[in-house]
C-alpha cells in the first residue's frame, strides 16, 4: 500500500542477532522469499547482507538459504560463493542436488547432521514440456516430479551419512501444502494452484520439514514436525494482530519427535482492522492508541452511519493526534452492492493479476466451464512470466 517495511526488518533482524547471540544454534534455516520481489531495493540488499556479516561473527556455524517463489534466482546465485566463506549456504533453485546436501558439523568438525536444502521447484526443473498436455496433465506431471525431487534429495543424503542412523536429516521446503491456512498476501503460484501437496510428499528419513511461503505459523496436517514458521512480519491487514515466530527445533538422539519452542517476535509495528459504525469508531480508534515508537498502521471499515468524505476527513484527523496512520477507510455497504466489482476503495496494487482477470471474466456471458479453461490458460501465462522474471 505504498508504505516502507524498513523500519520493521531492521528491528526484526537486530532482534534476531541477539536471540541468536543468547542461546547459540548449531544452524539458522531461511525458508524462502529472502526478498518480495526479485528486484529488491539496495535497503534491502543492505539488511541481508550485514545481518550475514554479523551472524558469521556469532556461534552459528551453518546458516542455509533457499530460494522462494518471490526470489531471483540471479540475485541470490550471484554472491553465493562469496557467503559460503561466512559458511551460509545459498540454494537458489534444485538444479543441482548435490548442493542441496549441507552437512552440519560441530565445533570439533563432526557431522551431527544433514540439512536438505530444497528451494522452491519451478516447472521447468521437475519436469518436461510435452506439446499439447492440458493443464491437469501438466499439473499431475509437476507433481509427480516434485514428489521424485524430494525422494532423490533424501536418497543422497541418506548416502551420505553412510550407515550412520543417530544423525538426523533435516528437511526444507517452498510451497503449498494441503489444508494449510492462507492470507491475503500470498502469491498464488502454479505448485499451490491446483493440486495442493499433502504431507505424503516428504519422504520419511525427515526428521523435521522447515516450510516456507505461507506467512501464517502452523502445523502441516496433524504433524509436529511439518511446519511453516510464517513471516516474521505481518504483510496484510488479514494477518493484523497475529502472533509472529521462529521455531527453536532440537533433534533427539532417540527416535522420539523432535523438540520445538515457538519463539515469539515482538510485534514492531502494529497493525489493526476496526470494524464499526460511523458513531462508534472514535472510540474504537482510541482503544487501540498507545505510546509506540513506529506509528499504527490501520484499516477502518465501516459498517452503518451517515458516511461521506467528512467522516473520513474526521477519522484521519483523530487518528493522527494519536501516533495511528490510516491506510484505508472502507464502507461495508457499499462492499456488499458492489461485491462482484470489488469496493471501490480496494486498488489494482492490492489485487494480484489473476484477481484482476476473474473480476474481468465475471463481466462475460459464459458458462463455469469454459470460464475454468480460461483461468487455467491465464495461470499458465503467469507462471511463464513468472518464470522467465526469475532466471
Amino acid at each position: 500500500m505504498g508504505r516502507s517495511r524498513e523500519k520493521e526488518h531492521t528491528l526484526f533482524l537486530e532482534w534476531l542477532l541477539l536471540q541468536l547471540k543468547n542461546n547459540p544454534v548449531d544452524a539458522l534455516i531461511v525458508a524462502g522469499d529472502i526478498f518480495d520481489t526479485g528486484t529488491p531495493p539496495n535497503y534491502a540488499l543492505k539488511l541481508y547482507f550485514n545481518f550475514l556479516y554479523k551472524l558469521s561473527l556469532q556461534k552459528c556455524n551453518h546458516v542455509v538459504i533457499i530460494g522462494g517463489n518471490h526470489d531471483s534466482i540471479a540475485t541470490l546465485s550471484s554472491t553465493k560463493q562469496l557467503l559460503s566463506l561466512l559458511k551460509v549456504n545459498v540454494i537458489a533453485d534444485g538444479n543441482n542436488l548435490e548442493e542441496e546436501i549441507v552437512l552440519v558439523k560441530d565445533k570439533n568438525k563432526l557431522p551431527i547432521g544433514i540439512i536438505c536444502g530444497i528451494p522452491f521447484l519451478k516447472d521447468r526443473v521437475v519436469r518436461k514440456s510435452i506439446p499439447g498436455e492440458s493443464y491437469e496433465e501438466k499439473a499431475k506431471a509437476l507433481i509427480k516430479g516434485i514428489k521424485k525431487h524430494y525422494r532423490d534429495v533424501a536418497k543422497l543424503a541418506s548416502k551420505t551419512l553412510n550407515g550412520k542412523s543417530n544423525i538426523p536429516i533435516i528437511g526444507t521446503g517452498h510451497l503449498l501444502t494441503k489444508g494449510a491456512i492462507k492470507t491475503d498476501s500470498e502469491r498464488e503460484i502454479f505448485i499451490g494452484s491446483l493440486n495442493n501437496i499433502d504431507s505424503s510428499l516428504f519422504p520419511k528419513q525427515f526428521d523435521y520439514i522447515a516450510l516456507g511461503h505461507l506467512h501464517r505459523a502452523q502445523k502441516v496436517g496433524n504433524s509436529n514436525k511439518i511446519r511453516y514458521s510464517g513471516s516474521p512480519i505481518p504483510l496484510s491487514f488479514s494477518e493484523a494482530g497475529q502472533d509472529k515466530f521462529i521455531y527453536e527445533v532440537t533433534i533427539p538422539e532417540s527416535d522420539s519427535e523432535p523438540n520445538i519452542k515457538a519463539v515469539k517476535i515482538p510485534e514492531f509495528r502494529k497493525l489493526r482492522r476496526i470494524s464499526s459504525s460511523v458513531d462508534d469508531v472514535e472510540n474504537k480508534i482510541r482503544e487501540i492508541a498507545t505510546d509506540e515508537d513506529l506509528k499504527i498502521w490501520i484499516e477502518v471499515c465501516i459498517k452503518s452511519g451517515k458516511q461521506g468524505e467528512y467522516i473520513h476527513k474526521k477519522i484521519i484527523d483523530i487518528a493522527t493526534d494519536l501516533n495511528i496512520e490510516v491506510l484505508a477507510v472502507k464502507n461495508e455497504k457499499e462492499k456488499s452492492q458492489l461485491q462482484q466489482n470489488e469496493q471501490i476503495s480496494k486498488t489494482l496494487k492490492q489485487l494480484s493479476p489473476m484477481e484482476v482477470f476473474e473480476k474481468r471474466l465475471e463481466l462475460e456471458d459464459i458458462d463455469k466451464e469454459e470460464a475454468e479453461l480460461y483461468k487455467n490458460g491465464f495461470r499458465e501465462i503467469i507462471s511463464e512470466i513468472d518464470a522467465e522474471d526469475r532466471t
